[in-house]
């Protein structure tokens, strides 16, 4: 009995042992933080002298190769004149090397102006004379960008750069805050014959563990094995990165501000210091970048913001701060195939996905989120907001959906880039603001809206249907979204900063059936007079403040009132006549002309007012030039040449194009129209 009892343990032990080995090979710990040590880094071939065709002062081209990325060159100021661009660059190598590739960095002062846009690249070889290499479009992005010379050169002794056009007013400008040229490293490993791909996430058929253990390179080894054991399946680590239209390109399209730079969240975060492992697969010419957002995000978001080329293959980053990882793929076509990359490093926190993810997970994915800030994705939207304030507000991510992508959308059919498709593809992206001036609320920057961390309850939790939650909170988002949205500049002139994006926030707000704040809105008695009761909303105040006063529009301070004449167009093309589509076509025949330019004695804004009234008329088929007459915008105003000025002969020009269009006037009383009598008065 007693060797029975033996053998069957024996074989027991056997049968187990496969299982106790595959569980030992689940159980084992990939540290690739700990391994990136064993990436050779390419070689940097040091530039020993450079020379500039254009530079500022105390900006020469010397501070773009002198290692400190937070150093700029910076072409002349003064851009005006003729001949400006092209600006040539020359970089200079001691002796004559091999390059592989070079490497242009933005300035990371958090301003845009000069980043480059059209280049040419020249090369000095060793012998011979200077050639043309090839012309590339670095888009103005604030990401690097990378040229790769296939095949390399040999011999080079320098490189010309030709800027012919880049980022800011007037012409633009030329600013470089490193420029670096690199040899490739001798690679241990070929990729190509392990795995599939360069993400490096599934190795090829016939990779057998014998194979994997000759790699000589242990990093590589590593990697091969951690693929082996069914690792290299995170969601979040792993995963496809969609090419985006550049925001900038959509935004001087639209002639609107640009949109985020956050549609490719990776759920993933950084500390600072730490080596990131990228392997990113195929790319084509317009290649992806990483970014990091630290945590002090808000009027300093484009100084604090990190940004790092991705290339094919291994990609090892030292993270500068802690921060949120983003795969920024913005290219000038947003045409190019989608890239899968794998994220060795970094700690896994998650986002929400409103088109991936069913919203009966939204509690699951929040509770395993680690870090202090958490992304939702929508359709039209991207949000960041502080991961506890999600736990404490929100209990159903469809509430959020319909606040803010509800919101976007909403305004994106109002202005016409729905019916003439126009509709970026990236998302407006709103963001609590930990870095906030104490004298603004919420705000529209570039790429981003922010808000106060004190705010989210009343921006995060579901709406309540009372004229107070109204304003609190869904007026100031679609507010903000609607300075994105401002059609600029014949939409947004001297004096409508704060007028045209409210058409936005009126339309979002009544069309979800919260009251008319010019109408419901009550205003406080300044002084008890006769006049007070004329004044007690905002149609009333704007009435006697413009209309009775005779005031030029633009002269008037209340931007409520101000706006009172746009939302009556609005009442009476929409809701009297139907015709929903008039702000949409007139958004794009703003679009669609040349933008206005001074004459006969007005400025530029001033025509930017007498092209809406002639827009309008057009647009309407109807002729509005009373209406338009008694809100003073055909009256002559002179506020000085840096703010608005308009002359009675370019009003004379306006108003007999628009006589001469025989268009059937607007009703005589169309000025006294409100919220309630459009149903009667017509």
């Amino acid at each position: 009995m007693k060797k029975i009892r033996i053998q069957k343990l024996q074989r027991a032990a056997v049968l187990a042992l496969p299982f106790l080995l595959c569980s030992a090979c689940q159980t084992r710990v990939y540290d690739f933080s700990k391994l990136a040590g064993e990436i050779v880094p390419d070689k940097q071939i040091p530039v020993v002298s450079g020379k500039a065709s254009s530079m500022q002062r105390n900006e020469g081209i010397e501070l773009s190769f002198d290692g400190n990325p937070a150093t700029h060159y910076h072409s002349l100021w003064r851009n005006l004149g003729a001949g400006y661009f092209p600006i040539t660059l020359d970089y200079f190598f001691e002796g004559a090397d091999t390059l592989d590739y070079m490497l242009y960095s933005p300035r990371t002062d958090g301003n845009a102006n000069g980043n480059f846009r059209e280049v040419e690249v020249w090369i000095l070889p060793d012998s011979g004379q200077l050639y043309k290499y090839g012309d590339f479009d670095f888009g103005g992005r604030p990401a690097p960008s990378r040229v790769d010379f296939t095949p390399a050169l040999a011999g080079a002794k320098g490189i010309r750069i030709a800027v012919k056009s880049g980022a800011g007013d007037g012409q633009g400008f030329a600013s470089c805050a490193e420029m670096e040229f690199f040899k490739k490293n001798s690679q241990t490993c070929n990729l190509k014959e392990v795995f599939t791909d360069e993400s490096c996430s599934e190795l090829r058929k016939g990779v057998s563990r014998n194979s994997i253990d000759k790699i000589d390179n242990l990093f590589f080894r590593e990697l091969a094995s951690y693929v082996a054991d069914g690792k290299a399946n995170d969601e979040f680590r792993v995963q496809e990165y969609t090419a985006y239209i550049s925001p900038a390109v959509t935004a001087q399209k639209n002639k609107i501000s640009t949109y985020g730079l956050w549609d490719n969240p990776t759920g993933i975060f950084a500390r600072k210091g730490e080596d990131i492992v990228i392997c990113a697969g195929e790319m084509e010419k317009e290649r992806p970048a990483l970014l990091i957002q630290p945590p002090e995000f808000g009027f300093a978001i484009p100084v604090k913001t990190e940004y790092h080329e991705l290339h094919s293959g291994v990609n090892k980053i030292k993270a500068k701060s802690e921060g949120l990882m983003y795969i920024a793929y913005y290219t000038s076509s947003g045409a190019e195939k989608p890239v899968k990359i794998q994220i060795l490093t970094g700690q896994v926190s998650g986002y929400f996905d409103m088109e991936k993810h069913p919203a009966d997970q939204w509690e699951q994915r929040l509770a395993k989120a680690t870090y202090p800030y958490f992304d939702v994705k929508g359709k039209y939207s991207t949000l960041n907001f502080e991961t506890e304030a999600f736990r404490a507000y929100v209990r159903d991510p469809r509430t959020l959906n319909r606040k803010f992508d509800d919101v976007v959308h909403r305004e994106q059919v109002f202005m016409g880039l729905a019916k003439y498709g126009r509709q970026p593809k990236t998302r407006l992206h709103f963001q609590v603001a930990k870095l906030f001036p104490s004298w603004v609320g919420a705000y529209a920057a570039s790429n981003y809206m922010g808000f106060r961390a004190g705010d989210q309850k009343k921006i995060l939790s579901p709406e309540v249907s009372n004229y107070e939650a109204m304003i609190g909170h869904l007026w100031g988002i679609a507010h903000e979204a609607g300075h994105v949205h401002q059609t600029r500049p014949g939409l947004r002139w001297f004096g409508t900063v704060e007028v045209t994006n409210n058409i936005f926030s009126m339309d979002v707000t009544t069309s979800l059936g919260f009251p008319s704040r010019l109408f419901a809105e009550l205003l406080p008695a300044e002084k008890s007079t006769a006049d007070y009761v004329r004044k007690n909303n905002r149609y009333q105040k704007a009435l006697y403040d413009i209309v009775e006063s005779k005031i030029a529009h633009a002269v008037c301070e209340d931007v409520f009132c101000k706006l009172v004449p746009f939302w009556q167009l609005k009442l009476y093309m929409h809701d009297v006549r139907g015709k929903d589509d008039f702000y949409a076509d007139v958004h794009e025949a703003v679009r669609i002309n040349p933008d206005p330019t001074g004459r006969l004695g007005s400025n530029n804004n001033g025509q930017c007012q007498l092209e809406f009234v002639r827009i309008a008329c057009d647009v309407a088929q109807v002729d509005f030039t009373d209406f338009f007459a008694k809100w003073g915008f055909l009256t002559p105003v002179n506020l000085g040449h840096n703010s608005i000025v308009i002359t009675q002969s370019a009003i004379d020009e306006v108003k007999k194009y628009i006589r001469d269009k025989k268009y059937p006037p607007a009703p005589d009383n169309l000025y006294l129209i409100d919220d309630e009598n459009y149903k009667t008065m017509f």
